[in-house]
């Protein structure tokens, strides 16, 4: 197992999903930290759950290695981009409203395990303009 992270910026300014983090096709990942700031001034909730439906044609980032002499190649993507957005989770793990310019962290002593091609995202509940956000797995 290797730790690997990612930091994205997503801007649309939407009322859905803020980012995807779908796992490889034949391996599973655990996600230890989610990290969400919000850069422009107003007031929104972050949720961090497990999409109904999965986003579809994405255009997704591999997550970086943390260990410089890690050479392999993270199967995991992160998604801010799809030709069809995730839909909303039924339900919720965490939620967060930071005021105003602000974040928070969500780190998991135990892991949230992603099975081989699934996936969890970031959803808004507000229209947020700029919000950066991360993770952290262990694939």
């Amino acid at each position: 197992m290797a730790i690997y992270s990612l930091a994205l910026r997503q801007t649309s300014g939407s009322l859905a999903s803020v980012g995807e983090l779908t796992a490889g096709a034949s391996v599973q990942h655990g996600v230890l930290e989610v990290g969400i700031s919000q850069v422009s001034n107003g007031f929104g909730i972050i949720g961090l759950g497990r999409p109904n439906t999965q986003g579809v044609s994405v255009t997704g980032t591999a997550l970086l290695p943390e260990d410089g002499g890690n050479t392999s190649t993270c199967q995991a993507k992160a998604a801010i981009t799809w030709t069809t957005a995730p839909t909303r989770p039924a339900g919720f793990m965490k939620k967060a409203a930071p005021a105003f310019v602000g974040g928070y962290v969500w780190a998991f002593p135990q892991p949230i395990i992603s099975q081989p091609g699934a996936s969890v995202v970031l959803w808004s509940f507000e229209i947020l303009a700029n919000v950066d956000f991360w993770f952290v797995i262990d694939e």
